[in-house]
């Protein structure tokens, strides 16, 4: 349930029928709509790594296609994990997030954070774009970061949702899908 911190209302309340989510970057025909902060950072990216910025907005355009699926045209440069695996630290009522990854020419892996509006058929919304691993930190270094910035897009995404009238899908780790192999595999 996503509950309005200032009224105590639930948007649950307010929403009349809810889509299914938690597949649809896989499934494809996804309609994208992206914060300021995803629309500068991305023009910043194109900037600095083209082929990085590619990356991200191949991925993108590809579940507005067909979908990602199981055989994404991608190689190893390029990732997408939905559901992440772990709930967001210290954000009471987390949303589903996904991600798409994909590396620059110094080897720093990008992020772009996305969401689920359930009360939307086939919606989309990218909320955050940050350089989530850098090669220069330790292993222990870009966990810390990439769990800081986890937690920022998952309360910047309720914040952007609530903005918008969207309706964040709850958060679970039961499963998803992921390039990279391991218990997150496509099933």
């Amino acid at each position: 349930m996503n509950r309005d911190e200032e009224s105590g209302e639930s948007s649950d309340d307010r929403v009349t029928h809810t889509f299914p989510y938690g597949n649809r970057v896989i499934r494809g025909k996804c309609h994208w709509d992206m914060s300021p902060d995803v629309t500068v950072k991305l023009a910043e990216l194109r900037q600095w790594d083209p082929f990085a910025a590619a990356g991200i907005q191949g991925q993108i355009e590809e579940a507005a296609g067909d979908g990602l699926g199981a055989s994404s045209m991608y190689e190893d440069e390029l990732d997408y994990r939905c559901p992440l695996r772990f709930a967001p630290d210290g954000v009471p009522d987390p949303p589903w997030l996904g991600e798409f990854k994909a590396h620059d020419h110094k080897r720093t892996e990008w992020r772009l954070y996305f969401g689920e509006a359930i009360n939307f058929q086939d919606h989309v919304v990218g909320v955050t774009l940050r350089d989530s691993k850098l090669a220069h930190l330790s292993g222990q270094q870009n966990t810390e970061r990439q769990r800081k910035h986890i937690t920022q897009a998952a309360r910047y995404l309720k914040t952007f949702f609530r903005e918008r009238g969207y309706c964040w899908a709850p958060f679970h780790d039961g499963g998803g899908w992921s390039r990279t192999p391991g218990p997150m595999m496509v099933r």
